[in-house]
C-alpha cells in the first residue's frame, strides 16, 4: 500500500492465469520489469507494496471543491515543511485516557531529501485538536539505529493501543533490488507513554529475494482473558506461486513473535484485518481473490492455530480505477469484533450494483455463519463509495468511508459516517464527516496515477468516534503535492449554537415598527439525527420567544428566525443569547447556549447612538434613501420603522425629532 520512488521501468507481464483473471479488480498499480524469480513482481497487481512510483508531484485540479458545510471541524493531522504527501491512514484510541490517540499513515517527506516513503506517527494528547509528528526511528539517514535500518521505504500503517495503554504500530518495510521492491518484512514497534516515542522495534516476519510480506495489520487482545495483552499481526506471503494470509503473535508486548502460521487455503489472498472478541477468539478477515469473496478464520487457542476459512460473501471486484478516477482501489474487508455481545462484523467494497457500494455482513455465532450482506452507503446516486473502516467500543460500532455521492461527475470525493448501536441491525443515516471535497487525482504520481493509499481508519470509544483520512484540500498550484491526513471528533450527540443575528443592531424607543427578525445559526455536531427540539431566545436574561425544530440531521447547520416585537422596549442596550435543548446522551452541554451580540434601543432617530438627532443622523438616511435590503447601500439601523424601506416615512420620524437631544 505504499507507492515507491524508483523511475524508468516497463510494465510488468504477469505470468500467472490467475493475476489475468484478477486484474480487472487488482490491476498493476506499478510499473515493473518482469522477473519471475521475483514474488513482488510475480504479483505486482494484488501487492499493496510493491516498488513505489515517482512522485510527479503534479497539480492536476479536476472541477471545484464543494463549499464548506460550515465552521470547519476538520483537523489536519500531519504537518510536513516539504508539504510532500501522506496517505493511507490508521487510528488508535487509548483506552485509559480518550484524549490521547495514536495515528500512522504514509509519509513521504523523505523524498526532499533524497528518500523513500516511511512510516510516520502522529500523536495527540488533546482529543485531536493537535498533533505532533514523527518518523518510526530506522528510516535512511537516521542516526538511531534500529532493526529497520537499512531497508529502503517502510509503510503500511496499522496501530492499536492494549487495555493497559501500550501503544503498537505494525509496519512493512522492504529493500531495493534494481527496480524492484525485495524483502518485504514485517516489524512491529512499541511505545509506552502514548505514542510520544516509539523506542522499540521487534522482527515480526522477514521477506528474502524470493518471499515478499505485504499488507500487515494488527490487534492487541484487551480482555482480562489467559491471552490478555497478546499482540496479533497478520499479513500477506508472497512467494512466486501463492499469496497466502499468515498469523504470528507475541506474548511478551511486541519484544517477541511466535513462528507464524497460515490461515489461507487458496492459492491468492489479501488485505487481511485480526480482531478479537470479548472472550479472547482471534478472528482475521480477508480477500480471497481466488475465488473472489470474503472470508474469515477463527482462532481459540490464541493464534496458535485457525480454523478453516468461512465464507463471509463473495465479493465483485472494484474496477479500478473506477471511472472518472486514476487512483487505484480495492475491496480490502474492514472488521471488529462487539465487546458487549461477541458479534464479529465485516465491511468491503463491492461491484455488483455496477458502482462501487459499501455491504455489510456479521456474525452472531463466534464467525461459523454470516448474516446476508446489507449496504451500508444510504445514497440513490449511482455513484461510488469505496474504502470503508470499522471500530467497535462500548456496543458503538462506527464506520467510516469515502463517498462521491456528492458530485454528479462522480469523481471529486468526501468522508462518510454511520453508526449502530444495537448490534448492526440498523444504521443512522449516512453523515458527511468532510467539510471540504477533495480531488482525489490532484496528486499524479509518475505513471499519470494518483495514490490515496489502499484504506481509511476509524477509533472510537463509547462518546467519540475520530475518522481519519487521505485529504487534498490543500493542493494548490503553489502546494502541488499537499496531500494530508486529515481527521475529527465526532460525539453521537452533540447540538451547538454556532451565532445569533438580529437583522438590523438598533431599534428605537416609542417608533411602530414591524417586528426585528434574529437569527440563530443551531448546528447538530452529532452524527445522529435529533428530533423535537426547542431553541429559546433571550434578551438580557429574560425569554423573548422560543421556536421548534422537529427534526435535525447529524452533522448538519440550520439557520432559524425569530420575530421580536421591539416596540415596547426601553432605551438602553440588550444582551442576546440563545439556548438549543440539551438531548439525550450529550456531554458537550456548554456549547448549548450562546450569548453573542447586543441590541441598542435609541432615542428616535437618533442612528448614530451620540444621543442628539442632528445633520449626521439625517445623512446616513440620506445615503441610504430609496434602498431596501440587499440594495447597494442598504443600511438597516436607518430603516427607523423597520418596514423593509428606507423612504420618507424614515425621514419623517427623524424630521419631528430633528436637534432634539436624548433626555
Amino acid at each position: 500500500m505504499i507507492q515507491r520512488t524508483l523511475m524508468r521501468t516497463r510494465l510488468l507481464t504477469t505470468t500467472l492465469a490467475i493475476l489475468v483473471i484478477l486484474s480487472a479488480a487488482f490491476p498493476a498499480a506499478y510499473s515493473l520489469r518482469t522477473d519471475d524469480a521475483l514474488p513482488s513482481l510475480q504479483f505486482s497487481s494484488v501487492l499493496s507494496s510493491p516498488v513505489q512510483m515517482s512522485l510527479a508531484l503534479q497539480t492536476h485540479l479536476l472541477g471545484q471543491l464543494s463549499e464548506p458545510l460550515g465552521a470547519s471541524t476538520n483537523v489536519d493531522v500531519t504537518f510536513d515543511p516539504n508539504l510532500l504527501p501522506q496517505n493511507e491512514p490508521s487510528v488508535a484510541l487509548n483506552p485509559l485516557n480518550g484524549q490521547n490517540l495514536v495515528a500512522g499513515a504514509n509519509d513521504y517527506r523523505l523524498i526532499a531529501s533524497g528518500g523513500q516513503a516511511w512510516a510516520g506517527a502522529y500523536t495527540t494528547f488533546d482529543g485531536g485538536r493537535t498533533w505532533s509528528n514523527q518518523l518510526i526511528h530506522g528510516f535512511p539517514g537516521d542516526p538511531t539505529t534500529t532493526v529497520l535500518s537499512g531497508f529502503a521505504s517502510a509503510g503500511d500503517p496499522a496501530v492499536a493501543f492494549s487495555r493497559n495503554g501500550t501503544a503498537y504500530y505494525s509496519i512493512l518495510a522492504f529493500k531495493i533490488q534494481g527496480t524492484s521492491a525485495v524483502a518485504g518484512s514485517v516489524f512491529l514497534s512499541r511505545s509506552n507513554d502514548g505514542g510520544s516515542s516509539f523506542p522499540q522495534t521487534a522482527i515480526v516476519a522477514l521477506g528474502s529475494s524470493r518471499v515478499f510480506n505485504d499488507k500487515s495489520y494488527l490487534t492487541v487482545d484487551k480482555t482480562t482473558g489467559s491471552f490478555g495483552g497478546r499482540v496479533y499481526v497478520s499479513w500477506t506471503r508472497f512467494t512466486s506461486t501463492s499469496g497466502s494470509i499468515m498469523e504470528s503473535f507475541s506474548s511478551d508486548g511486541g519484544r517477541s513473535f511466535s513462528t507464524p502460521v497460515t490461515i489461507s487455503t487458496s492459492t491468492v489472498n489479501q488485505g487481511s484485518v485480526p480482531v478479537v472478541g470479548p472472550s479472547g477468539d482471534v478472528y482475521v478477515v480477508w480477500n480471497d481473490l481466488s475465488n473472489r469473496r470474503i472470508v474469515e478464520a477463527k482462532s481459540t487457542n490464541g493464534g496458535v492455530s485457525f480454523n478453516p476459512p468461512v465464507q463471509i460473501a463473495p465479493n465483485i471486484p472494484l474496477a479500478s480505477p473506477l471511472p472518472n478516477s486514476h487512483f487505484r482501489v480495492n475491496s480490502i474487508p474492514a472488521a471488529a469484533a462487539d465487546d458487549t455481545n461477541g458479534n464479529v462484523y465485516a465491511a468491503w467494497a463491492d461491484y455488483g450494483s455496477g458502482n462501487a457500494d459499501i455491504l455489510f455482513s456479521k456474525s452472531t455465532d463466534g464467525g461459523a455463519s454470516w448474516n446476508p450482506p446489507i449496504r451500508l452507503n444510504d445514497d440513490t446516486t449511482s455513484n461510488d463509495q469505496f474504502f470503508p473502516w470499522l471500530a467497535v467500543s462500548s456496543g458503538r460500532l462506527s464506520a467510516d468511508f469515502y463517498d462521491r455521492r456528492l458530485d454528479p461527475a462522480n469523481h471529486l470525493m468526501d468522508v462518510f459516517y454511520t453508526q449502530s448501536t444495537d448490534g448492526g441491525a440498523s444504521f443512522t443515516p449516512n453523515a458527511r464527516i468532510t467539510d471540504v471535497s477533495s480531488n482525489p487525482d490532484a496528486v499524479l504520481f509518475s505513471g499519470g496515477q494518483s495514490f490515496i493509499g489502499d484504506y481509511i481508519g476509524i477509533a472510537t470509544n463509547a462518546t467519540t468516534a475520530h475518522p481519519v483520512w487521505t485529504d487534498l484540500r490543500n493542493v494548490s498550484s503553489s502546494t502541488p503535492a499537499d496531500q494530508d491526513i486529515f481527521t475529527d471528533s465526532l460525539p453521537s450527540h452533540d447540538m451547538a449554537l454556532a451565532a445569533i443575528s438580529p437583522a438590523k443592531s438598533v431599534v428605537y424607543q416609542g417608533v411602530s415598527s414591524k417586528p426585528l427578525n434574529i437569527t440563530g445559526l443551531v448546528r447538530n455536531l452529532g452524527v445522529v439525527t435529533e428530533t423535537s427540539l426547542t431553541v429559546s431566545f433571550f434578551a438580557n436574561g429574560t425569554l423573548i420567544g422560543s421556536t421548534g425544530i422537529s427534526s435535525m440531521a447529524g452533522r448538519s447547520n440550520l439557520a432559524l428566525t425569530f420575530q421580536w416585537n421591539t416596540n415596547t422596549l426601553v432605551k438602553g442596550g440588550y444582551a442576546l443569547a440563545a439556548q438549543v435543548s440539551i438531548v439525550t446522551g450529550e456531554t458537550n452541554v456548554a456549547n448549548n447556549q450562546l450569548t453573542d451580540g447586543v441590541l441598542r434601543v435609541n432615542f428616535p432617530g437618533d442612528v448614530n447612538g451620540d444621543k442628539v438627532v442632528n445633520i449626521i443622523d439625517l445623512s446616513i438616511v440620506g445615503a441610504a434613501y430609496a434602498t431596501s435590503p440587499g440594495g447597494l447601500n442598504w443600511n438597516p439601523n436607518a430603516d427607523i420603522n423597520n418596514d423593509g424601506i428606507i423612504n420618507i416615512i424614515d425621514v419623517s420620524i427623524l424630521g419631528a425629532n430633528y436637534g432634539k437631544v436624548d433626555p
